[in-house]
């Protein structure tokens, strides 16, 4: 452990504290981390507004020491997320790898599970499978918005490094084709459940690390696929809807769907690493291209496979790109994860 640091004022930031005590110019700290360590243990939540509870100090690329703090998140809080999703998934908390693939459809999990000969796990809501193998878990979250940022708040007290979303979306170009991949970049906040996380004028952007990954695999496979913003919507049955259609023509997605908003916003409200790779599974702008039961099996049986390898792919990448992070892979409260 490292030595104390001094308390910081309740009117100074306490890295501009730290920095401002030791004369550290404001771009040292952004140079090469060298080393992580915490430095003060202690949290008294009373003083949590006045000092920071727990200190994190880094040797800087000249060698100065620098520090930064975050908070701890309340324990029962997070005694209850963990029992939540432990209730929710069947899964022991400690079964759940460090990265983490998120899906609609339990179809994904049971080839993950038949695949690889691993158990599957069913609780009162999710399903799962978990491959120490590869250190890959997949998550079947059902349909929604509201579900997403569930699954989002429980598995963030979890030391996951990062969350990939294999979904499936509506394309809206004409030169869209079924199968093709997409790659969102934003996502129109339509849905509602992501205004319990930041205000409107916050935009739900993908983790730019995690789509760049995505986007490299993509291109290594030779895959088709198109980057651009969906619109997430928290009505399913909407292509009858004339007044909806013409709002979808005005905004110019290139995509609809029901998760991306919400699960970008929740992801960068824990500070966790969120990304999606979505199958364009129907074309609903044409009549003719509307999701139907005999085009979803369709679909199904010809993609399904390459999706959920794909997805393990772009996890695997991840996990060397992330290794290259200097200033760990954690952020936030989830810096106490470091090293774990």
């Amino acid at each position: 452990m490292g030595k104390a640091l001094p308390k910081c004022p309740p009117n100074l930031l306490a890295i501009d504290f730290f920095r401002n005590s030791h004369g550290i110019s404001k771009d040292v700290y952004s140079e090469n981390v060298q080393e992580i360590y915490l430095v003060d243990e202690d949290y008294d939540p009373k003083r949590a507004l006045t000092s920071p509870p727990v200190w994190t100090s880094f040797q800087a690329g000249n060698g100065l020491e620098v520090a930064m703090s975050y908070d701890i998140p309340d324990e029962h809080e997070e005694q209850i997320a963990k029992d939540t999703l432990e209730r929710y998934s069947g899964s022991s908390v400690e079964h759940f790898q460090p990265h983490l693939l998120l899906t609609n459809f339990p179809q994904y999990v049971h080839h993950f599970a038949e695949s690889r000969a691993l158990p599957l796990i069913e609780g009162s809501m999710f399903k799962v499978a978990h491959s120490p193998n590869e250190g890959v878990s997949i998550l079947d979250f059902k349909i929604g918005s509201p579900a997403a940022a569930l699954v989002v708040d429980l598995c963030a007290f979890l030391p996951i490094k990062s969350t990939l979303l294999l979904g499936m979306c509506g394309g809206l170009r004409r030169h869209y084709q079924v199968g093709d991949y997409f790659v969102p970049i934003a996502s129109i906040r339509g849905e509602g459940t992501s205004d319990f996380y930041f205000p409107p004028e916050v935009p739900a952007l993908a983790n730019f690390l995690v789509q760049k990954v995505v986007t490299n695999v993509l291109e290594g496979l030779g895959a088709l696929y198109h980057v651009g913003i969906t619109h997430t919507t928290n009505k399913r049955f909407w292509e009858f809807n004339k007044e909806f259609k013409a709002k979808l023509e005005a905004t110019r997605p290139q995509a609809i769907e029901m998760e991306c908003a919400t699960l970008f916003m929740a992801g960068y409200k824990h500070k966790l690493p969120l990304g999606a790779l979505l199958l364009v599974s129907d074309l609903p702008f044409n009549p003719t291209g509307i999701k139907t039961k005999k085009s979803s099996e369709w679909v199904f049986n010809n993609y399904m496979v390459s999706h959920v390898e794909t997805g393990i792919k772009v996890l695997q990448a991840l996990d060397e790109a992330l290794k290259g992070q200097p200033r760990g892979i954690f952020r936030g409260s989830r810096r106490r994860f470091e090293g774990m």
